[in-house]
């Protein structure tokens, strides 16, 4: 192998890893510079958990038991699946909720207003240190969950 190509090769590949960090909002040498944050992991050898335990199944369920859901209209039908990535700090707050999927706007808002109520995580660990780390979570919505409005107003014979 001539000394040229090694050069292009290395050459190349520092130019692919400057578009990376080009396109991920940094530059290549200031990358710690910019942000004294640690990026959050999409995956920790321990993943945050709501401090009951009981992992994802527990996250859905207290999620599921605090949204207030939004009317349904018929034109508009409350049924589908809303997925929100939530981002726990290395404390265990929540730094970030951000809705990826949602079937109607009000859906999307009621689910941010639940994880808003979402008591303090214990937080994820990778080499056993705390860590932010992103969770994601898919929460079905039928209509069968919205409770009934209860009539207040009473018939005048």
């Amino acid at each position: 192998m001539t000394k040229r190509s090694h050069c292009s090769k290395k050459f190349a590949v520092r130019r692919f890893f400057g578009f990376v960090a080009l396109a991920a909002g940094l530059s290549l040498g200031t990358a710690h510079a910019q942000s004294s944050a640690v990026p959050a992991l999409l995956y920790a050898d321990q993943m945050p958990a709501l401090p009951g335990g009981g992992g994802n199944a527990a996250l859905v369920a207290t999620l599921q038991k605090n949204i207030k859901y939004p009317k349904p209209t018929t034109a508009n039908p409350m049924e589908g699946r809303v997925v929100v990535a939530i981002t726990v700090a290395a404390d265990g707050s929540i730094r970030e909720a951000k809705v990826v999927k949602s079937p109607r706007p009000d859906c999307a808002a009621a689910v941010l207003a639940a994880v808003q109520k979402l008591p303090r995580f214990v937080p994820g660990r990778q080499n056993g240190q705390p860590v932010p780390v992103v969770v994601t979570v898919p929460l079905s919505l039928l209509m069968d969950q919205v409770a009934p409005v209860s009539a207040t107003a009473t018939s005048q014979p």
